[in-house]
Formats: structure tokens, sequence, C-alpha cells
């Protein structure tokens, strides 16, 4: 089940160590995920369950981020 912010949501993970979340929700999550502004200030990062056997790719580098991103799906968009 993907958590969403009311009128936001996305395939998009991201994880830190050990599966953890690697920013807390606010500016550092926004600049390190390359999140749109004013869409979204970095207030719709939050932790979500994966099922297993769900389809993910990645890692990867982000684009115009300093993080990693996952794709839920079996190709990247």
């Amino acid at each position: 089940m993907i958590q969403t912010v009311k009128g936001y949501t996305s395939p998009y993970l991201t994880r830190g160590q050990g599966w953890q979340p690697p920013y807390q929700p606010g500016e550092a999550a926004r600049q390190g995920l390359n999140l749109p502004k004013p869409r979204n200030p970095g207030t719709a990062v939050r932790r979500i369950k994966v099922k297993s056997g769900e389809p993910l790719r990645g890692p990867r580098p982000v684009k115009g981020g300093t993080g990693i991103e996952y794709y839920r799906g079996w190709r990247w968009p």
C-alpha cells in the first residue's frame, strides 16, 4: 500500500541502511529526492510497506538530486 499525501501519489521509492527511510520529511528529503516544489515540499516522504514479490526496479541515482531511487513496476518509465 502506498501512503500518500492528499493529491500526491508516486510509484518511486527510496531507502536507507537496512530498508530504513534515509530522510526525515522536510527540506533534506526534497533536495535529496529532487521533489518538485511547490507540489511536494518534502512532506510526502512516508514509510510504506512493499509486498513480497512486488516488482521493483533499482537502485539508481536520483536525477537532479543526491539520493537513490527505486520504481514500483517492471520497467522504468
